[in-house]
């Protein structure tokens, strides 16, 4: 890319780290050729700048309070948005929401430039009885499953075509779902993964099945039959 700016928004200063630790760890296995950063360039646990290329990703965390995810929301004004673990953050839905309507500019100068765009959100199984997990799950049972039928589309506009007419509401937005066995582990991962975290059957069904869960442990009704 150049002259391109990403927003990353995720759960907590941890998830924050391990992110830019991951780019920065693909960035030192590049050829020499190809690394064009110097030392005016921002390296951080925040923010990764390439300001040969134009290029900056900057990273975010959750607002505590309506007002200022709203105002975080507003700031994240650029044509590459990731969300990443969206259940599990407070006032998602007022600060995706603000930020999809900030980036629409940037993403139709964007398009009509042939630049990369777009928004992802990726995160383990939340619960539908939480407010901000309900958001999330709203959106993936408004998106079209994934199947590989889609690499069959001729260009961009008969994509888009099988994308709406295979989503319930006619958004173009997909939902890919991958297991672990789809992720190159095994049942045996599975267990020992089981048995570290010492995970109880909501956990588990969450973290490693990809099951959204409702119900918890405050509820009335006894959990046979929540």
């Amino acid at each position: 890319c150049s002259n391109t700016q990403m927003n990353l928004m995720t759960k907590d200063d941890m998830l924050r780290r391990a992110n830019i630790d991951r780019l920065k760890n693909i960035y030192d296995e590049l050829p020499g050729y190809l690394k064009l950063k110097t030392r005016n360039d921002t390296n951080n646990t925040e923010e990764i700048t390439v300001k040969a290329l134009g290029n900056v990703y900057k990273t975010h965390v959750p607002q505590a309070s309506e007002k200022n995810a709203y105002k975080l929301g507003r700031g994240l004004s650029t044509p590459i948005f990731q969300v990443d673990e969206a259940p599990f953050q407070p006032n998602i839905k007022i600060a995706m929401g603000s930020a999809l309507m900030a980036m629409g500019a940037l993403i139709d100068n964007a398009k009509a430039n042939g630049e990369p765009y777009g928004v992802i959100v990726t995160t383990t199984a939340g619960k539908i009885d939480d407010k901000d997990g309900a958001y999330v799950y709203s959106l993936i049972m408004k998106s079209a499953l994934w199947t590989e039928r889609f690499y069959d589309a001729l260009d961009q506009v008969e994509l888009e075509k099988i994308v709406r007419k295979n989503s319930p509401n006619g958004e173009y937005r997909v939902y890919a779902c991958f297991s672990y066995l789809q992720l190159g582990k095994d049942d045996a991962w599975a267990k020992d993964q089981l048995e570290r975290a010492s995970l109880d059957s909501d956990d588990a069904n969450r973290d490693l099945f990809n099951v959204w869960t409702s119900g918890s442990a405050s509820s009335p009704l006894p959990p046979e039959v929540v």
